[in-house]
């Protein structure tokens, strides 16, 4: 079957989403962060929440189709190379940074009765660490197309 034209539509959409992600990343925490000690401006950090969450599912979910899409839907083409290990070393730098989104998403939606006290254990990542580990499944991604293709 010819997938030409859903590669493509798949390509720019999840070339877009990526992009839109780690940029959305970088304003928050190198220009919104050192601007905001004060919480006059975390109204906003709500809002960007919003967008980054389905911008980040986008960009996960369109590489992992384009992926099947190049190997034709074989996995054991997908074993077999280099290529896939390292579409697999940078989508694991991503799912870090990911799954701090999803976490805190769900942290908002915790609704308390009655005066109850509840204890919920956050683990923490640092924003630059998150910010780094982002910016390797980019430039990861990127060593995969250009060395690979």
């Amino acid at each position: 079957m010819d997938y030409n034209s859903l590669e493509l539509l798949i390509l720019y959409l999840h070339f877009f989403s990526s992009v839109l992600w780690w940029g959305i990343t970088f304003f928050v925490i190198f220009i919104l962060r050192p601007i905001n000690k004060k919480g006059s401006y975390s109204f906003l950090l709500q809002r960007i929440h919003q967008f980054v969450l389905p911008i980040s599912t986008i960009s996960i979910t369109s590489g992992i189709v384009l992926t099947f899409i190049n190997i034709n839907f074989e996995l054991n083409r997908f074993f077999n190379s280099m290529w896939s290990y390292m579409l697999v070393l940078g989508g694991l730098f991503s799912t870090p940074v990911y799954l701090n989104i999803l976490f805190r998403s769900k942290k908002r939606n915790i609704k308390l009765e009655l005066g109850k006290k509840v204890a919920i254990k956050n683990i923490h990542f640092h924003p630059y660490l998150l910010f780094a580990l982002l910016s390797s499944t980019v430039t990861t991604m990127i060593l995969v197309t250009q060395v690979f293709s």
